[in-house]
């Protein structure tokens, strides 16, 4: 197996991305057209991205971090917390963060919506931290960006501009019905801090307008994503 190396970061720390590792499957290719692919032999569609085990440790830090942080909230989210968790996650991601034209599709498009969701909320340099971080944890967890693909994939963006709350009751409900019990606690855990925060005018105003400018089929699953996320044991995709 060939050890490909490729200044793709944005910070050089990271060094390369991809190098020998033990895997079932056997990587012919790497691709970097429109985000990194790996091209496996006698695989019918590459697999978007590459989450290197240093990546994978590093956003579940954050993400442990970010569940910490709702539980310290309760009805609104001050803009010191958001700067203070914003500051100490990015600090953990820095290394990882690739070059927009090595992320996927979607990590591009969350990242994009993420600025333009949060930077009326909060301060411009916070906004652009946090996109970074949360399109990166979907960068390198492909669980989860299966997951936020396919939920995405059940609702649309009508419904999100005609009645947020009723579309994230539907995403949440895609969790429950074909997740584990252990995953589908978060995202319920997650939805009903969104639904809090999208009762306040100001942050339902903002989302609907980062939401209306989005290209919404970039969130969804494509037949390469679709058939990897039917390869998982952990996930019952057509329940």
């Amino acid at each position: 197996m060939t050890n490909y190396s490729s200044p793709i970061h944005e910070y050089s720390a990271a060094g390369t991305i991809l190098k020998e590792q033990s895997t079932s499957d056997i990587i012919e290719r790497v691709g970097y057209e429109g985000g990194i692919k790996l091209y496996l032999k006698d695989r019918p569609f590459p697999f978007k991205g590459y989450p290197t085990p240093e990546a994978l440790i590093a956003v579940n830090i954050i993400k442990k971090l970010a569940l910490e942080q709702l539980s310290l909230c309760r009805l609104v989210i001050p803009k010191k917390s958001l700067a203070s968790f914003a500051g100490l996650a990015y600090t953990i991601i820095r290394p990882h963060i690739l070059k927009s034209e090595y992320q996927t599709p979607i990590t591009r498009e969350l990242e994009r919506f993420t600025r333009n969701f949060l930077e009326p909320l909060t301060t411009k340099k916070t906004a652009e931290k946090l996109a970074q971080i949360f399109s990166h944890i979907v960068e390198y967890d492909s669980a989860y960006r299966f997951r936020l693909e396919d939920m995405l994939t059940e609702t649309s963006k009508t419904g999100w501009l005609t009645d947020p709350h009723k579309e994230l009751c539907r995403a949440v409900a895609v969790s429950r019905r074909r997740d584990y019990e252990g995953v589908s606690k978060k995202v319920s855990r997650i939805g009903r801090a969104a639904s809090i925060f999208l009762c306040f005018p100001a942050w339902q105003e903002s989302f609907r307008n980062a939401v209306n400018d989005c290209k919404y089929e970039n969130f969804q699953l494509d037949p390469a994503d679709t058939y990897w996320l039917r390869q998982r044991t952990d996930y019952t995709w057509d329940a």
